[in-house]
């Protein structure tokens, strides 16, 4: 009996040796891979679409982590979330070292999980871009206070020159901002209301804010200059039709930032390798792919009166969402 007991007990360890050997490499490949290692600098982006930023992304990655191999830094990798409350817990945990937002998402990874902005870059070349707010010639419009009782459409929630710099513009000059559920509710005669077309429009963007103004859906519309000058957000023919109220002052395009605790040290050779990467053939290559970004620059102080100004928009901005209602 004790025999036969010694040898079940023998049997079942071998099969949970098997059970180990067969089922950890498997448990491994289903395991959601580590967010960050001791031998990687990790460039973080902010999207639907990972695997296209990934592309854009690594190259740029790969380039820096070359130069960071004396801090043990060999490896580059891109990480992608799908929002910024993901991305600034990335960067709170160390898990994300380097990103690049537009300037609202970058205020909000800022404030909220301790970001450092580090440089302006230039997205596809641009430095820097305005809103612009247009409506249809044959509307007669003089000025923003003709938009009173009447409807404009934004791009979305997150969008800084379709959306943050308007709004903020907006409720700076005291305007009374109302988020509608549909371009055709009734809005107050002392209000102006507000829809975003990526949330009523399947694959909303820049060309149907043009089209919705256009034909006569909404009042107004809002995105930035270089849209506007784009003849795929804005062609020719819907050009002609529409004229521009109001621009505002120009903001920074793109801004790089770090997390707040990567050492000082690295965050200061980064720093100089961005600088100096348009100068390179490698850097050169890395920009190119990484958006065709032209260089990175320092901000002086006429980007930081800007940035200034836009956190003001931002901090009016979350008091109306604070208190708003949605006009049925």
């Amino acid at each position: 009996m004790f025999y036969g007991f010694v040898l079940a007990a023998k049997c079942l360890a071998c099969r949970y040796v098997f059970f180990l050997l067969f089922s950890l490499p498997l448990m491994a490949l289903a395991a959601p891979p580590s967010a960050s290692k001791a031998d990687e600098f990790v460039v973080g982006a902010i999207s639907d679409d990972a695997r296209k930023h990934i592309e854009f992304t690594q190259r740029l990655a790969d380039y820096l982590a070359e130069n960071l191999e004396h801090y043990h830094l060999s490896k580059g990798r891109v990480v992608v979330s799908k929002d910024a409350k993901a991305m600034g817990e990335m960067l709170k945990a160390g898990q994300v070292d380097l990103v690049s937002e537009t300037l609202f998402t970058a205020l909000e990874l800022q404030e909220k999980y301790g970001a450092e902005i580090l440089l302006k870059r230039w997205k596809k070349g641009v430095e820097s871009y305005s809103s612009v707010i247009f409506v249809r010639q044959d509307f007669d419009f003089q000025s923003l206070d003709d938009l009173r009782g009447k409807v404009i459409a934004f791009e979305d929630r997150f969008s800084t020159s379709g959306f943050f710099i308007p709004a903020g513009v907006l409720l700076k000059k005291g305007y009374k901002l109302i988020e509608l559920d549909s371009p055709n509710a009734p809005v107050p005669h002392d209000g102006i209301g507000y829809v975003f077309v990526k949330e009523l429009v399947t694959r909303g963007n820049e060309i149907s804010i043009a089209s919705w103004v256009s034909r006569g859906i909404v009042h107004a519309g809002a995105f930035s200059d270089v849209n506007w000058n784009d003849t795929e957000d804005m062609p020719d023919e819907l050009r002609k039709e529409l004229v521009i109220i109001y621009q505002s002052q120009d903001f920074p395009r793109s801004l790089q930032l770090t997390r707040t605790d990567l050492e000082p040290q690295i965050k200061l050779i980064v720093k100089r390798l961005l600088l100096k990467a348009n100068q390179t053939a490698k850097g050169k290559k890395a920009l190119k792919k990484y958006q065709k970004t032209t260089k990175f620059q320092e901000l002086d102080g006429k980007d930081q009166e800007k940035i200034a100004l836009a956190l003001e928009f931002k901090r009016l901005l979350g008091k109306h969402v604070e208190g708003r209602g949605v006009n049925q």
